[in-house]
Order: C-alpha cells, then structure tokens, then sequence
C-alpha cells in the first residue's frame, strides 16, 4: 500500500509540474514568438502524456498486487481448509480407534479377572490396570510426536509470497 501512495505522490507532483508548465507558458505568451509557443506546446502535450502513462503504469501496478494478494489469499483459505479436513479426519479416526481398542482392552481384563478371581484376583486387578497406564502414556506420547511433525498451515503460502518477493526484486 505504500507503494501505491508513493505512486500517487509521484503522480500529483507531475500533476503539479504540468500546471506550473501551463501558467509559465501563459505568462511567457507575449514574450517569445510562435515558434517558442509551439515548442513549449508540444513539451507540455509530451508531459501530458507522459503523466498520463505514468498514472496508468502505477494503477495497473496497483491491479496486479491486489490480484496478486487476492489469489495468495484465496491460496491460504485452501490450504487452512485442507488441514483443518485432515485434522478432523484424523481426530475422528483416532477416536473411534482408541474407543474400540479400550473396550476390547476392558473386555479381556474382564475375561482376564473372572478367570484369576478365585486365586489371583488382586495381581489381574493391577496387571489390568497397569496395561491401561501404560496405554494411556503410549497414546499420549503418539499424539505428541503427531502434533509436532504436521507441516505448517500456511507453508505453500509462504513460500508462494517468497517466490512472488524474490522475482519483484529481480532475483533469478
């Protein structure tokens, strides 16, 4: 945006010069002959053109980034969209996967004490309950190592903005 502020100051000084061109002109009328008139009536038709070019130049530039931060933006919402399916998906599957897993785990440390009920019933009690611990640490260290090797979010969107930066500055 600055840019784009830079460019309309750049264009209202020209603005300003063309005027002082005019009234210079008007006031020198008298002074100079036809040929000196037609000179500085072409010179001040160039400018004109010149400004014209000019502001033309600086509101195309100005279409362009904002198309440009449009598409990046656009791209973002994708990506952002993309990852949070693929982190619900993965939440709803995890899930119903540890779900099933603790019943089947509850269903056999059930089979596991009425078999040892009458002998061993305190040493089932523990061994199931320490086979749940050392589950719960287990899927909580998964869950861990998960979260922290996900790519980031905007990744393809920073690095669209880092090759959209390398070729405005003109680098190879």
């Amino acid at each position: 945006m600055s840019e784009s502020n830079g460019g309309g100051q750049i264009a209202e000084e020209l603005r300003t010069l063309v005027s002082e061109a005019e009234a210079l002109l008007r006031s020198t009328a008298n002074a100079g002959g036809a040929e000196f008139q037609d000179r500085a009536q072409a010179t001040l038709q160039e400018l004109r053109a010149r400004l014209n070019a000019l502001e033309e130049t600086v509101r195309s530039l100005v279409a362009a980034l904002l198309e440009a931060l449009h598409t990046r933006l656009e791209l973002a919402g994708v990506e952002v969209e993309i990852h949070l399916r693929a982190l619900l998906r993965s939440l709803i599957w995890t899930l119903g996967a540890v779900a099933c897993a603790m019943l089947g785990l509850a269903f056999a440390m059930l089979s596991v004490i009425a078999a040892f009920w009458s002998t061993h019933r305190m040493l089932a009690l523990l061994g199931g309950t320490l086979v749940f611990i050392v589950l719960a640490a287990l899927f909580g260290y998964l869950a861990a190592r998960a979260l922290r090797t996900h790519p980031d979010v905007l990744e393809g969107s920073l690095a669209q903005l880092a090759e959209d930066e390398r070729r405005a500055r003109g680098g190879p």
